[in-house]
């Protein structure tokens, strides 16, 4: 949806609004570029969200890819944040596993860089890309689980991850 534009807009727009003001008006200092942040912030609160079951053309498609990447993201960081706390003991392994983390980022990152190369003469680039980071962090997020989070004897310490 396209509110994932919006939130970190609308959050930097309040802050500043509950910043207190200086009561000296020749230390204020106008930005027009505010203006414009301001105005594209509520040029998109005021667009209907795309329903991803009806959604029809590229962009509405990938707007709906982001919304999933953004939540399957979430998940994925809920997973790695349990498994930290459980081997919070062992500072050394919570290391390697966040090591690791990054490298895989990183993988993750290149990876899908040359799946949008692949596909970038077509307006299909973006949503190929984030289907791409969409597939891998849910497959990461079932071996950090399986690897981590599931006892030798089966049990599971959380539920195994679920994606929409």
């Amino acid at each position: 949806m396209r509110y994932t534009i919006v939130y970190p807009l609308l959050l930097i727009l309040f802050v500043n609004s509950c910043a207190p003001k200086d009561e000296n008006p020749s230390s204020y200092n106008h930005n027009p570029e505010d203006d414009l942040k301001n105005e594209l912030a509520m040029a998109l609160a005021e667009q209907e969200p795309t329903e991803c079951s009806e959604a029809v053309t590229t962009l509405e498609m990938t707007e709906c890819a982001g919304d999933s990447l953004n939540n399957h993201h979430t998940i994925m960081e809920s997973y790695l944040s349990e498994i930290y706390v459980r081997y919070s003991y062992d500072e050394e392994l919570v290391q390697e596993i966040k090591q690791s983390q990054e490298k895989w980022l990183d993988y993750m990152s290149s990876h899908c860089k040359s799946v949008y190369a692949l596909w970038r003469h077509g307006s299909v680039r973006n949503l190929m890309a984030v289907g791409c980071e969409n597939e891998m962090i849910k497959k990461r997020t079932i071996e950090l689980w399986e690897t981590f989070l599931v006892g030798g004897d089966g049990s599971a310490i959380l539920p195994k991850p679920a994606f929409q």
